[in-house]
């Protein structure tokens, strides 16, 4: 397994430490993804909304697969393996660094420890509600 090189190197926002992914600005070219495949340390947070679709991560040697409204979050340190592109996968994906976390002006404990369950599902209004909050949070980061 293997370290994660450099704390966001391709990150939408070098101040803050953030990246933002969705079906709308996908992965990364095949080479690329290729290179980052093998099992690594996360160097970050890692939060992903599936809006539709199907994909399965495995997290600390444990598959999590997520479809429709599931949310699965990731703290730094875990071991991470990312999978293949999912054909018709609709997601959003957040990354963000122990830094940014600080300049949040209250603590999120499910952050730290999610009580033991690293994925949610969300109702449809909740779904629809967190679709349309990283949405914008994409739009703001471009």
């Amino acid at each position: 397994m293997q370290e994660q090189k450099g704390k966001h190197e391709d990150s939408q926002h070098d101040e803050l430490g953030i990246k933002m992914r969705s079906n709308d600005n996908p992965y990364l070219p095949v080479d690329n993804q290729k290179k980052q495949l093998p099992p690594r340390r996360l160097s970050s947070y890692f939060i992903i909304l599936i809006e539709s679709g199907s994909i399965t991560y495995n997290i600390d040697s444990q598959d999590f697969t997520l479809t429709d409204g599931h949310l699965l979050f990731a703290m730094p340190n875990q071991f991470f393996t990312p999978p293949a592109k999912a054909d018709d996968l609709k997601y959003f994906k957040l990354l963000f660094d122990e830094n940014t976390l600080a300049l949040l002006p209250q603590q999120f404990p499910f952050l730290v420890n999610p009580l033991n369950a690293q994925t949610i599902v969300l109702e449809n209004a909740a779904k629809e509600r967190v679709i349309k909050v990283f949405g914008i949070f994409r739009y703001l980061l471009l």
